[in-house]
């Protein structure tokens, strides 16, 4: 289990997510094999150019299958269009902590249940 934090203006993209404060990775064994993933904090989803602002929060993605598992958890409202905002992002990294020191059956059970789960952990 690793932790990456990042500040500043030049902050890492994941995948569609843009504005990248926190990376946590996780391995969890699905389907008797062990995957990695990652639970990114983001301020904006990028569309194929479009970035949208409306999307943020936490994100969880299987880096093993390389696909996104649910997104827009601990969602605030804004996002960061006009200028970023900390305390938005303190609350999605606590989320995100939550979730990387998380139970391994409680993470499943909150990734299976969770509204804007993609329907599949691999």
């Amino acid at each position: 289990m690793t932790v990456k934090l990042y500040s500043g203006i030049a902050m890492p993209k994941v995948g569609p997510y843009e504005a990248v404060t926190a990376q946590f990775t996780r391995k969890v064994r699905v389907d008797g094999k062990l995957h990695t993933f990652l639970i990114v904090t983001y301020g904006a989803y990028n569309a194929m150019g479009l970035i949208g602002t409306e999307r943020n929060g936490v994100a969880i993605l299987n880096a093993t299958a390389m696909c996104v598992v649910l997104d827009d958890e601990a969602k605030q409202s804004g996002g960061w269009y006009y200028g970023f905002s900390v305390a938005s992002d303190t609350k999605a990294r606590t989320r995100a902590k939550e979730l990387y020191v998380m139970p391994m059956r409680e993470f499943r059970e909150f990734i299976v249940s969770h509204p804007r789960y993609r329907g599949r952990m691999s």
